[in-house]
């Protein structure tokens, strides 16, 4: 190889890359979580991963291009009053959301459309790799359900808005008994991804209707869950393919990394995330 081809590789390397880092939205977008002790900034960088390879499947998910909706007024019995809500007309084919065009539906209204309905899947693919992420720490996590305070909702054309229950994860650190809130969907109501980890009592009051609308979704509620989610053969793939990609990574090993290494290893899954899903979809009949 000539020193001139190595050189335009490795800028191509470089330029990818920094568009990777770019594209992610838990890395670019403003944290408006305030500032966390460090046994919460322990918790949120592995949550954190765990989101990132969850958003990776996400972008590798063939879904409906929204190209056509419109704006219309909610209900006087929906609250906010500055809800915001999009009614879908007719998408476009199946395609990967993300190729979407900026000029049919600008950012924020495809990454809010881009998790809709999604909040149950995140957890249901990571909840097994959380709880071993924070084994034996003083750390646990639950699955909860809240009802949510959206910004902005989607409706199909032929239905009514209605503001339903919202899936995230309630962190609970027996050490100092805080809690914590990671909501890896967060962006499907209009808010800022960086709000997605943030103290129980600050999520509570800015995205939630109340602290009385928290209920624990208990594993032996789930089975319609499960079995729905099993009968989405992508999302059934996307949680094997998280099984294969964390199955050698020591959590505590990974704690202790510097924070140049962690991005490293994190990359390192993404693209092996990334390369699991193209080969699924090469398979014939997917």
């Amino acid at each position: 190889m000539s020193l001139l081809q190595f050189l335009c590789d490795t800028l191509y390397y470089i330029t990818n890359l920094f568009g990777k880092f770019r594209d992610q939205s838990p890395s670019t977008s403003a944290d408006t979580t305030g500032a966390l002790p460090p046994r919460a900034l322990a918790i949120k960088r592995k949550l954190g991963l765990l989101r990132r390879l969850f958003l990776t499947l996400v972008d590798g998910e063939y879904r409906q291009v929204i190209d056509d909706y419109s704006q219309i007024s909610p209900p006087e019995r929906l609250l906010p009053a500055d809800l915001t809500i999009w009614k879908l007309h007719p998408a476009s084919p199946f395609r990967y959301l993300r190729a979407g065009d900026d000029e049919l539906a600008p950012p924020h209204i495809r990454s809010a459309y881009k998790l809709l309905n999604l909040c149950d899947a995140s957890l249901w693919v990571t909840i097994k790799a959380a709880t071993k992420a924070f084994k034996d720490t003083g750390v646990a996590v639950a699955w909860y359900l809240v009802q949510p305070q959206p910004q902005l909702i989607f409706v199909d054309e032929d239905q009514e808005p209605v503001i339903t229950t919202h899936s995230v994860f309630v962190v609970s650190d027996t050490m100092d008994g805080a809690r914590y809130v990671a909501d890896f969907t967060i962006e499907q109501f209009g808010h800022d991804a960086g709000a997605w980890f943030g103290t129980w009592a600050e999520y509570t009051e800015r995205f939630t209707a109340g602290a009385e609308t928290w209920q624990r979704h208990l594993r032996s509620e789930r089975k319609e869950i499960n079995e729905q989610m099993k009968m989405e053969e992508y999302w059934a793939q996307g949680r094997k393919t998280l099984r294969v990609v964390l199955a050698g990574l020591d959590w505590a090993d990974f704690e202790r990394m510097s924070d140049e290494r962690r991005q490293f290893v994190e990359e390192e899954m993404v693209v092996r995330v990334e390369e699991m899903i193209g080969k699924y979809h090469k398979q014939p009949g997917n």
